[in-house]
């Protein structure tokens, strides 16, 4: 409902303003329907009972008299339009009051809401990590791996008198359990690193105590990266940091490869070690409680026995015999459709990608050193031209001879020096520098003292030659007159 009221500046002529007996008439019949209060011009506000445009819940009033209400809410209009022009101001609408009234009062729950809410969070996540950790070690307790870590071991029944010797922190995944699932499971798990520790330590004692080749390890070594798999998954939940993932054939990495694509076919077998469907093909098959196994199957073969035979192969091909052989033996003596021989299916056709893959990358690479050797060949065709041309112009170079001045005395038959090229000359300085170097130099006589006579040395001197010359001259002479 409006509500009017007498505008401040109206005109002096319109003070006194009365309406009509026609509009008095349609008030009174407006005021007998309910669309307006009693005192419509200057009194109490209205109830909250009537609408912004004089009509009630339309859900209330029966359908017949919709076309009334319409034509009521028509003159309305009219009517406040009259009173603007004559100088009458309406107030704003009471329903936008209300309505905005209602948004704040929201506002405000919302506001209380969530500051509960994030004092419940508060409360709840001391709890949240406990679920996870629940969830987690049922997991690990449901898997067929964790058959031996179920409970404590019984060193008597098991006739191991030397385990509590070696392992002094016993733990199973049983006692982990009942820890977290008491409400008192606080004394045990304070925080959420005490539970991982405690499931870390039950694989490493198995591990500890069994040796590498034995099942029991290699079944710990499985359900420890499981865990750790697990906590990278759901560590913003838990709040704890997981281990490195561990490898199965860490012994194996050491030793120099016995045959080409050793590592390849390590990564092949660590791959279907860790699979979890592998689980019957790791040991080999009892023929004392599977009878006529070896009647059937003639060359037996397991995953445990190629781990061990890996230093013996000298080829790649003898591995990849024997890992067909796992999953065929399984298929040739179980029945077809028999769950064992549909999952031996699976697997060797996972054999059959993965090998497939590695002669697709041996076959890029081979064609990658082919490309390499082309290429260097052809470069190495390249320098090889270049260092020829370079070798041509240094020969051209050194062909061009020093201008050397020749004696004027080659008539009377002196020697001349053959002419000497740039590299040679180089040479025989240097060769000459050094030769200086090493001699010690002769203290000079003084002139007043004496000298003795000794015999003259041979001196290779021009006058010496000169004899020589002349010597072999007049014999010759003599022999062709004899």
């Amino acid at each position: 409902m409006v509500r009017l009221v007498r505008a401040p500046k109206a005109l002096k002529d319109e003070e006194d303003w009365e309406p009509n007996e026609k509009e008095e008439l349609k008030l009174e019949e407006l005021k007998l329907e309910g669309a307006f209060p009693e005192e419509i011009l200057g009194g109490k506000s209205p109830s909250k009972k009537y609408t912004a445009k004089g009509k009630q819940n339309q859900k209330s009033q029966p359908a017949n008299r919709t076309k009334e209400i319409e034509e009521l809410e028509k003159e309305i209009v009219r009517i406040q339009k009259e009173l603007q022009k004559r100088g009458v101001i309406t107030l704003p609408d009471f329903e936008k009051r209300f309505a905005d009234e209602q948004k704040d009062a929201r506002r405000s729950k919302a506001k209380t809401q969530k500051k509960k809410a994030s004092k419940i969070k508060v409360r709840r996540k001391t709890k949240y990590w406990r679920t996870r950790a629940v969830e987690l070690t049922r997991m690990l307790f449901a898997s067929r791996d964790s058959l031996h870590f179920r409970a404590p071991v019984d060193h008597v029944r098991l006739q191991i008198p030397k385990y509590p010797e070696i392992i002094k922190e016993p733990m199973d995944l049983g006692t982990i359990t009942l820890r977290i699932k008491n409400p008192h499971y606080k004394r045990f798990y304070p925080t959420p690193a005490d539970w991982a520790k405690d499931v870390r330590l039950v694989f490493r004692n198995a591990m500890l105590f069994n040796g590498r080749l034995h099942i029991v390890h290699l079944l710990a070594l499985r359900q420890l990266n499981e865990f750790n798999r697990l906590l990278e998954i759901y560590k913003p939940e838990i709040g704890v940091d997981a281990e490195k993932h561990i490898n199965i054939l860490a012994g194996l990495e050491k030793i120099p490869a016995p045959f080409p694509r050793f590592k390849e076919a390590c990564n092949v077998l660590e791959y279907f070690l860790s699979h979890k469907k592998t689980l019957p093909f790791l040991t080999p098959v009892n023929s004392l409680i599977i009878k006529r196994y070896r009647e059937v199957v003639h060359r037996p073969r397991d995953l445990s026995m190629i781990r061990v035979k890996m230093t013996k192969y000298t080829d790649f091909d003898q591995f990849t015999m024997d890992m067909r052989l796992v999953f065929s033996n399984a298929m040739l003596y179980n029945a077809q459709g028999s769950p064992l021989h549909n999952v031996a299916v699976c697997l060797l056709e996972e054999l059959e990608c993965k090998l497939e893959e590695i002669e697709s990358k041996a076959k890029e690479a081979a064609l990658k050193l082919e490309e390499e050797r082309q290429f260097k060949s052809l470069s190495k065709g390249k320098e090889d031209e270049l260092k020829l041309e370079s070798l041509s112009k240094a020969e051209e170079d050194e062909l061009k001879l020093e201008p050397v001045i020749l004696p004027t005395s080659i008539a009377t038959g002196k020697k001349v020096k053959a002419p000497v090229f740039k590299k040679n000359k180089k040479k025989m300085m240097k060769k000459a520098t050094k030769a200086k170097k090493q001699k010690p130099k002769k203290a000079r006589a003084s002139p007043k003292k004496n000298k003795r006579k000794t015999p003259a040395k041979k001196r290779s001197t021009r006058k010496a030659k000169k004899k020589k010359a002349e010597v072999q001259g007049r014999r010759s002479k003599r022999v062709r007159n004899q």
